[in-house]
């Protein structure tokens, strides 16, 4: 039996464009989704085999999700975990993007506070200030 291809779930995608804004509203439609996606593994032969709980991190917040568990002849899987792609991984995909931003963002400010003496911050002048807050680094001379 050819098996078709499966769903992807992208959090932020859904968090964005159902407006969600509490983890409970999200925790609702992730578990619709779920219960969307275990039928269509019904309909191809696979039967539900137990369900245990998950939590997962997201930007919203931390969620305890019940995952259900489907199985055909000696394979099992978890749907909703792959559609999501979270094997092995407690953070969403969304949020980790988030934190690897932020911790870049960090190491610049870090690395930009160690090389420029803190003597000379504070001598920017206002056309400097400006440029920075513009987003227009390349000829603001090394201010903060």
């Amino acid at each position: 039996m050819e098996e078709k291809k499966r769903e992807y779930i992208d959090l932020s995608e859904l968090i964005a464009r159902e407006r969600i804004r509490t983890v409970e509203r999200l925790k609702a439609r992730i578990e619709e989704l779920q219960d969307r996606i275990v039928r269509g593994f019904e309909r191809e032969g696979w039967g539900r085999l137990t369900s245990y709980n998950r939590e997962l991190v997201t930007s919203l917040g931390a969620i305890e999700l019940t995952i259900q568990e489907v199985k055909r002849g000696g394979r099992v899987t978890s749907p909703l975990i792959d559609a999501l792609g979270m094997r092995r991984k407690r953070y969403s995909q969304e949020l980790r993007m988030i934190l690897a931003d932020m911790a870049a963002r960090l190491s610049l400010i870090r690395g930009h506070k160690e090389a420029v003496p803190e003597d000379n911050r504070h001598r920017c002048s206002e056309a400097d200030n400006t440029l920075v807050r513009a987003g227009d680094r390349s000829q603001a001379r090394g201010c903060v």
